[in-house]
């Protein structure tokens, strides 16, 4: 339905159009007893769809009148015959700030007008905001609504403060086949549940506070990084937007209470320069009362950091890995995507500049990407479909390759390049609120992705968000950490393990895969040695060893420690102590790579690229 609003439900007085869109209008009227207040009327050809918002809006409105930071919903109605439900609510602050006179001049304040006006706001208004939004949507969650529509524009100012607004795709459930949200607000798996929507309110804050478009995230300007607020609030902020907008569902928070609390600690503030002081005090402590155990216990190496670029490296959804690094032309390349399209990316490692082509036609979900065994281009996989692609170097377009495709949700594991047979492969994923632990190979010559038989004695529990990497020859291959658990279902808890998510168990266990033998061997078990902030991995050939980065937690900053591990050496990885460049703390790490000759550990991460030079003590 589209043109001029249908009629008004009884008792109403037509003022004027405030905004109009496909098969949905807000009007500006006045009630039965004169009050003006605004009015919207949406339509739809789906009559199971329209039955569903009709069953939603007794506990809406009770909800939302009870809840500071949510739109007052003052009344209802459907018309099930005409596929209309209309929805009465108080009208808005004026984007002048008075409510004027003349109401044909009448015009809401959102957050994105707001925006406009404003485009430099406080770190504290934010976070105070961010509170109040956060707790709206942790008592819409507890009723058992989610919003899946969060944005600026459907946020509007109500005496001066944010609330949360615009209900047209109100559910209780996230149904995959059905359009929600909008483009760079939700996460490119579009599945989870509560998480959905503390990913679009923390996009909005970003855009809010840094002023920037949610594609850009997580740059911030200069402004914010220089001004004094960040040293007490704006860092503890920008850490809570990187926990609630993580692209991986067992990364990001899982309930709006837990973004809220992450908050309510930023505007408490806490400067990281006090925590140097207290950490260094504490280690002081340490080195008198334990100095005999240190002596006994000196590690084998020392890690020499070298701060090569304090430029902020990053891209949202960068996969780079050590096998997408060209040496002799010092290039890593990477192939990635987000709801524009696809990108092609390469960083020049001597100039540290990048460089990147667009495919807006390209695909909107991307596994991994890795140098081809058999020629010199990169090989990608699309997430679900299981479409392959080859990507030749010089920038041309991305070519699909003849694929059976799978059209699988849980199909979003990571993947890794079998030498013996020159396929790429994937192991584990999540979806439909599960994880498991199926291997895939890509047949090139057959286009099917074939299901491999695992014979192993023990196998690793189902996961999401695992990390695999090259050992030896690269016959071999590492598998750390990730979120799940034995049963593989969202929300079931392991009596025996101590971390959990709320959703899955952070895993924390090392296994090694042999694809000589198709075999899993188990080297470090489940929670045995989980750092709680930062943790990669990589394999150093020179060394024959896997070396370790671990650094901050949100809202915990602690300097960064490479830790080495062998299977001849001590069980648990051994910390390295940190000389040259004093690394500071690091809370997101993109890519490890080890320089072949030299065998510099290179650490990409958000607080720039580090350089570390591994050496005997």
């Amino acid at each position: 339905m589209t043109g001029s609003a249908p009629a008004l439900p009884p008792d109403y007085e037509l003022i004027r159009s405030i905004s109009q869109r496909e098969n949905s209008w807000v009007l500006l009227v006045r009630d039965s007893n004169y009050r003006t207040c605004c009015l919207k009327l949406n339509y739809s050809t789906d009559p199971v769809h329209l039955q569903e918002q009709i069953t939603l809006r007794n506990a809406l409105m009770r909800v939302s009148l009870k809840t500071p930071g949510l739109l007052p919903l003052l009344d209802w109605g459907a018309n099930t015959n005409t596929g209309i439900l209309w929805e009465k609510f108080p009208l808005a602050d004026d984007v002048t700030g008075i409510l004027p006179e003349d109401l044909a001049t009448y015009r809401p304040m959102t957050l994105a007008e707001w925006c406009q006006k404003n485009p430099k706001p406080s770190t504290r208004s934010v976070i105070s905001w961010g509170i109040r939004l956060a707790a709206a949507l942790t008592a819409l969650h507890d009723d058992g609504l989610l919003h899946l529509d969060i944005k600026p524009s459907n946020i509007v100012f109500l005496d001066g403060l944010p609330s949360l607004g615009d209900y047209g795709s109100l559910s209780r459930s996230v149904q995959p086949h059905r359009h929600m949200g909008s483009d760079g607000y939700y996460p490119p798996d579009k599945h989870g549940s509560h998480a959905l929507d503390v990913f679009a309110l923390g996009r909005t804050l970003y855009e809010v506070w840094s002023g920037f478009d949610r594609y850009h995230f997580p740059n911030l300007p200069a402004r914010l990084l220089n001004a004094p607020e960040w040293e007490s609030h704006g860092w503890m902020l920008n850490e809570s937007l990187i926990r609630a907008t993580d692209v991986r569902v067992t990364r990001r928070f899982s309930k709006a209470a837990e973004f809220g609390q992450a908050l309510s600690e930023a505007d408490e503030g806490r400067t990281r320069l006090s925590r140097r002081k207290a950490a260094a005090a504490l280690l002081t402590l340490g080195a008198a009362v334990g100095g005999f155990f240190i002596v006994r216990n000196l590690p084998s190496h020392h890690a020499v950091w070298h701060h090569r670029s304090k430029a902020r490296f990053g891209y949202e959804q960068w996969i780079a890995n050590e096998l997408t690094c060209d040496w002799k032309s010092r290039m890593l390349y990477c192939v990635t995507a987000d709801a524009r399209g696809s990108f092609f990316q390469r960083y020049d490692l001597e100039r540290f500049q990048w460089k990147y082509t667009a495919y807006p036609k390209g695909p909107h979900r991307i596994l991994f990407s890795t140098f081809s065994p058999w020629s010199e281009e990169l090989i990608f996989c699309e997430s679900v479909s299981g479409q392959v692609f080859r990507m030749p170097l010089d920038g041309s377009s991305p070519e699909p390759l003849p694929t059976t495709l799978l059209n699988q949700l849980d199909f979003t594991g990571s993947g890794y390049i079998n030498p013996m047979n020159h396929r790429i492969g994937q192991f584990g994923g999540y979806g439909n609120f599960r994880v498991h632990n199926r291997r895939h190979e890509y047949d090139p010559k057959t286009g099917l992705w074939e299901q491999l038989s695992e014979t192993s004695p023990q196998l690793p529990w189902p996961r999401g968000g695992t990390q695999i990497f090259p050992g030896k020859d690269r016959k071999t291959w590492f598998m750390l950490g990730g979120f799940g658990n034995r049963e593989g279902q969202e929300g079931v808890r392991e009596s025996n393990l101590k971390s959990f998510s709320g959703t899955f168990h952070p895993l924390g266990d090392f296994w090694r895969l042999d694809l000589t033998t198709q075999q899993w061997r188990p080297l470090l078990g489940i929670q045995e040695w989980t750092p709680p902030g930062l943790l990669k991995g990589i394999y150093h050939p020179a060394l024959d060893s896997v070396l370790f980065l671990t650094g901050s937690e949100p809202t915990r900053p602690t300097q960064a420690h490479v830790h080495l591990w062998t299977e001849s050496g001590e069980h648990l990885p051994q910390a390295l102590p940190n000389r040259g460049d004093s690394p500071p703390p690091l809370f997101r790490c993109w890519t490890l790579l080890v320089e072949p000759g030299s065998g510099d550990l290179w650490v990409f991460a958000d607080e720039g690229i580090f350089t570390v030079k591994i050496q005997a003590a």
